[in-house]
């Protein structure tokens, strides 16, 4: 997953009445959606625009406060999600290429159960009603000194 293909997530629904899923570009087939239809961040399902019912943007403001620095022109690879997300893929695939010993299968599933419970996160958060009007918080200063204590933490403040 680049950063990319998060910054262009769109939620879609496949059925008129059905519930929305979050979707990203198929990074190897141009015009093509995956969707997480599985909500689990698999993205095994795969549309077209024209085949879905519905098609709307993700809205980045205030229900990500946690993923603020995706504010940041450049710096969406460096979001809380998007981090954790790359490290479980990566410990997924180290695991599955371990002997199949109970201990290894132990730990799959585990990273598997976690990475389900990811993605019904990133569902919940970008198809739930806001509790509150969306609104740009990157303009209030506590935002700015959060923003300004996690690029020092990340070596890139100037």
């Amino acid at each position: 997953m680049t950063a990319s293909i998060y910054k262009a997530a769109q939620l879609v629904q496949i059925t008129p009445t059905g519930e929305w899923y979050v979707a990203i570009p198929h990074p190897e087939k141009p015009g093509i959606l995956a969707v997480d239809v599985d909500k689990n961040l698999t993205f095994a399902a795969e549309y077209t625009p024209d085949t879905l019912a519905a098609v709307k943007p993700v809205l980045a403001l205030n229900r990500f406060i946690n993923l603020r620095l995706e504010f940041i022109p450049g710096m969406i690879e460096a979001s809380a999600f998007n981090l954790l997300a790359n490290a479980l893929y990566q410990a997924i695939a180290d695991v599955q290429q371990r002997e199949p010993e109970p201990r290894n299968k132990l730990i799959l599933l585990t990273l598997l159960e976690l990475q389900a419970t990811l993605g019904q996160a990133l569902h919940q958060a970008l198809t739930a009603v806001p509790a509150r009007e969306e609104t740009p918080y990157i303009e209030h200063d506590f935002i700015a000194q959060g923003l300004q204590a996690r690029l020092a933490m990340t070596g890139e403040e100037r």
